[in-house]
């Protein structure tokens, strides 16, 4: 466990997001990590990183806001629709609804990809939308 899991690090990294007007902020209860898009459309994101579930290309934690490296072809015509933070990985949702990244701990293979390989930058789940039938 890294020094940003603690309950009260996590809360007071999101008042600065909470403060801004409307903001887009996405979290959960149990995730030690929160992410938040500006107005501008760029990603950031804080807290908890020991499995790389930020997606900044490290496992360290950030105790301040930290731009999120995303590969521009995939990004550059999408938005984020949702992002689910775990426990410790995360999964992106983009505007295609075709399109999933996920990040962080896989040791049982939670993010998709059909391994078990942890990943600390954002990749592409290979997920056949249409065969699955999950999204239209």
């Amino acid at each position: 466990m890294d020094e940003l899991h603690s309950k009260n690090s996590n809360q007071s990294n999101c008042d600065l997001l909470q403060s801004q007007k409307r903001p887009k902020i996405f979290s959960s209860s149990f995730a030690s990590h929160c992410f938040y898009v500006s107005k501008d459309k760029q990603l950031f994101g804080c807290g908890g990183n020991s499995f790389g579930q930020l997606g900044i290309g490290n496992f360290e934690g950030q105790d301040t806001l930290v731009p999120i490296p995303l590969h521009e072809q995939v990004f550059q015509k999408q938005k984020i629709a949702q992002i689910v933070c775990g426990l410790s990985f995360t999964l992106m949702l983009l505007s295609e609804r075709k399109v999933v990244l996920g990040a962080g701990r896989n040791e049982k293979g939670q993010l998709g990809f059909g391994d078990t390989k942890n990943r600390n930058q954002f990749e592409m789940v290979p997920l056949d939308f249409e065969k699955i039938g999950l999204i239209k």
